[in-house]
């Protein structure tokens, strides 16, 4: 006999037996598909990593004249002039470069240091990328 319960009127009705693994819906033991076009309403398209670059002048290339560089070195995508490192002379090549590439400033509009430090150690701008 199946557990029943009382409703307040005083009718008794019957209640199904209970099951821990219910069946999905719709046909028996064929799971529910849910259209292509309708699945990716509900979802936010997930980003899988964010990669982050800083642009600076690169000292460590003076000798060969000035050179923007990237921190890392040898991006895929990025156009490099020397050592899979420099990028431009100036910082505002850089940054177009690394826009083409993908990169975005991480402020938004950028601070781009004055004229005068562009071949000094004095700025930074960092850009990033989501995957």
């Amino acid at each position: 006999v199946s557990p029943s319960f009382e409703d307040p009127a005083g009718s008794r009705s019957f209640m199904p037996p209970l099951r821990s693994n219910p069946a999905p819906l719709g046909l028996p033991g064929r799971p529910q598909q849910v259209p292509a076009s309708d699945s990716n309403d509900f979802f936010h398209p997930a980003r899988n990593s964010r990669d982050y670059v800083r642009l600076r002048y690169g000292q460590e290339y003076s000798g060969v004249g000035g050179w923007i560089i990237t921190s890392p070195r040898n991006l895929p995508d990025v156009p490099y002039e020397l050592h899979a490192a420099c990028l431009a002379r100036s910082p505002i090549e850089a940054m177009n470069k690394m826009s083409r590439a993908g990169y975005t400033p991480c402020d938004y509009p950028p601070r781009l240091p004055r004229v005068a430090d562009f071949y000094t150690n004095g700025w930074e701008i960092m850009m990033y990328k989501d995957r």
